[in-house]
């Protein structure tokens, strides 16, 4: 093989030799940078410039010689950007004579953090996202570049990072995304406390409040919405009657209070008649049942004051009816709840009626009642009757009468001075009657009268030789006999020769007075007055007065007047009819009905004195009449009918005086 030139201390001895190649040796004086490549020299360039391919001591430039070659181009084979001289690749030069760049893959190791050109990794790549930046510096949580090495568990994962420590953003300072539950109050968040419990302050990254749908200490329900109907207030407390709030299905009203007394009872319910508590202003009263004629009627009025259906009413003139009546044309059995009437046309579902025995074996008995419906010629009621009542027969002795009289229902009543509230005359089948209510005032200043409007005086033609008919009484009709006729007062007797003695009155409380003959005609005999009393001083059973014989006597009719207060200034009146004497020898005197029944019931009655009246008819005049004619005969006067006042306070005297007083 062939051997390296060595070079000789100042000769250079040159060898010709056979290896594969003839070798001259000759020994010369070896001089490098002669330009001749001599013993010992690797080349001679004869230059001086040690950056070249051969060196200054004749040696072919290498990298690792220390001499960093300068004739050289980038790129051009050999050329060198450094020669440190050593191989290391963790200085400033690399082993193949590169300068330590960032990206090379080649970590310097010879500078210290801080100075230039200082490496803490070289992964010889440009990517901003391993662990290695471009920049040659180490990927760190905050420096702004997500790495996307590493797997999420893996030490130093990013699931973010956004260059800064702030933990209030998206990012938090550990690089990673901010969540509800990670302890750090983030964006959108109220509170973190870093754990799950639903039940503390923290819920769902919010401070716990109401509607946040999880009931809390303090709540009694939650039910995550704002509805007040439901079952969960929007206040976080469980519905409750009470609350003021309504909730639906379950309450039909809430007004917050206690009060039994309003619209809105304590369990939520409206406030009905016959719930049993009393509505102020609007129920009179509330038993707590719908049953009628127990002291509080259905629709939970006081049946002695009605319901005030009719309102206010202010009477202001004359001779008015407020009552509308009919009569029965069929008996009516105990207990049966539809009666057959001749009219029904004035008369309307729920109005309340009066039903009376007007005439019959039982006159005097009677009730109120309630009606259900109306049909033509039928009236049903609410609940059946308690009594049985007969009709048909009338105008005859033995007649059995019962009617039906409507009762008006006011809030307050008030008859004007110089009005007059009259009751339907007495035909045999009905009227008579006045029958009242006011659930607040009523005021009397006028005429209030039922006076002459009860049982009627005799009626018929009469024949020379015979009785003059008797008055009506609870019987019924008028046969001609000198006797009364159940309070009906007897005829006077013609004498045949065209004189009459005077009718007896009529009776009710009291009997009627006799009647007399005139002076002038001896042979003429008076009629006796009714002796039958009937009826009870505590008006338990209600008449009319007796009917005096004669004409013109009829008995008082009845009123019923009930309010929370009556006062009376002017007059209320059941008077019978006073007598008279026909002005002519032949006639017959007129006797005087008697007086009806009146009931007055309120709180407080202011009556005055003798404006309540109930006396008797005075009797016929016997007294001459210039001219030669006087009565034909002096006629009886009728007996006094029934007062009863019921009241707290009763102030005023009545006429005659009340038979019976009670409580209000």
């Amino acid at each position: 093989m062939c051997l390296p030139f060595r070079r000789l201390c100042a000769f250079s001895i040159f060898l010709i030799m056979s290896c594969a190649e003839q070798v001259v040796v000759r020994e010369t004086a070896a001089s490098c940078g002669n330009a001749q490549v001599e013993v010992g020299e690797a080349c001679d360039d004869g230059n001086v410039d040690p950056a070249d391919a051969c060196t200054n001591s004749c040696t072919i430039a290498l990298c690792g010689d220390s001499v960093t070659r300068s004739d050289l181009a980038t790129g051009e084979e050999g050329f060198e950007a450094c020669d440190d001289g050593n191989e290391a690749d963790t200085d400033g030069c690399s082993s193949a004579c590169t300068l330590a760049v960032c990206g090379d893959g080649l970590l310097r190791a010879d500078l210290s953090e801080g100075e230039p050109g200082f490496e803490h990794c070289d992964d010889g790549n440009d990517s901003d996202s391993d662990g290695c930046l471009s920049a040659c510096l180490a990927a760190r949580c905050g420096d702004g570049l997500l790495r996307r090495d590493l797997s999420e568990g893996d030490v130093d994962f990013e699931a973010c990072d956004d260059g800064n420590g702030d933990d209030s953003d998206s990012c938090l300072s550990t690089c990673q995304e901010a969540r509800c539950g990670d302890g750090v109050v983030g964006p959108g968040e109220g509170c973190d406390d870093g754990n799950d419990d639903a039940t503390d302050e923290c819920n769902g990254c919010q401070p716990a409040s109401c509607g946040d749908a999880v009931v809390q200490d303090g709540e009694s329900c939650d039910d995550g919405n704002v509805i007040d109907s439901d079952a969960c207030l929007s206040t976080c407390a469980a519905a409750a009657c009470g609350d003021t709030v309504l909730w639906q299905d379950h309450e039909a009203c809430d007004d917050g209070n206690q009060d039994q007394s309003d619209a809105c009872l304590n369990d939520c319910q409206v406030a009905s008649c016959g719930d049993g508590h009393l509505r102020a202003g609007v129920e009179f009263c509330d038993d707590g049942n719908q049953i009628d004629g127990d002291g509080c009627d259905r629709d939970c009025t006081n049946p002695a004051l009605g319901n005030g259906a009719d309102g206010v009413r202010v009477v202001q003139d004359e001779n008015i009816i407020l009552n509308a009546y009919t009569h029965l044309i069929a008996n009516a059995a105990v207990a049966t709840r539809s009666v057959s009437v001749a009219d029904s046309s004035a008369f309307g579902a729920a109005d309340e009626v009066l039903v009376i025995q007007s005439q019959g074996l039982t006159a005097g008995r009677y009730e109120y009642a309630r009606i259900q419906e109306v049909e033509a010629g039928q009236i049903t009621f609410r609940a059946p009757l308690s009594s049985a009542y007969t009709s048909g027969t009338f105008d005859q002795f033995g007649a059995e009468v019962a009617q039906v009289v409507r009762v008006p229902q006011f809030t307050d009543l008030t008859l004007a001075d110089g009005a007059s509230v009259i009751a339907k005359t007495w035909d045999g089948r009905s009227g008579g009657i006045i029958v009242l209510r006011a659930q607040g005032a009523m005021r009397i200043a006028g005429i209030l009268s039922a006076a002459a409007r009860g049982y009627r005086d005799s009626w018929g033609s009469v024949s020379p030789g015979q009785w003059h008919h008797a008055g009506e009484g609870t019987r019924g009709g008028s046969p001609q006999q000198r006797q009364g006729n159940f309070g009906g007062g007897g005829g006077g007797y013609d004498d045949n020769g065209g004189f009459h003695g005077g009718g007896g009155g009529g009776s009710y409380a009291t009997a009627g007075s006799d009647g007399f003959a005139n002076n002038s005609s001896p042979s003429g005999v008076g009629g006796f007055g009714a002796t039958t009393l009937y009826g009870s001083a505590d008006l338990s059973s209600l008449f009319f007065g007796g009917g005096g014989s004669g004409g013109r006597g009829e008995g008082g009719g009845i009123v019923l007047l009930s309010a929370s207060s009556i006062s009376v200034t002017g007059t209320v009146s059941a008077r019978g009819a006073d007598g008279h004497c026909q002005h002519n020898r032949w006639g017959n005197g007129e006797a005087g009905g008697a007086g009806g029944s009146i009931v007055l019931r309120a709180a407080q009655l202011s009556l005055g004195n003798d404006l309540v009246q109930a006396s008797g008819g005075r009797p016929g005049d016997a007294s001459w009449v210039g001219g030669g004619s006087g009565c034909g005969g002096r006629a009886g006067g009728g007996g006094l009918g029934r007062i009863r006042l019921d009241g707290r306070q009763i102030d005023g005297r009545t006429t005659p005086v009340a038979g019976h007083r009670g409580r209000f």
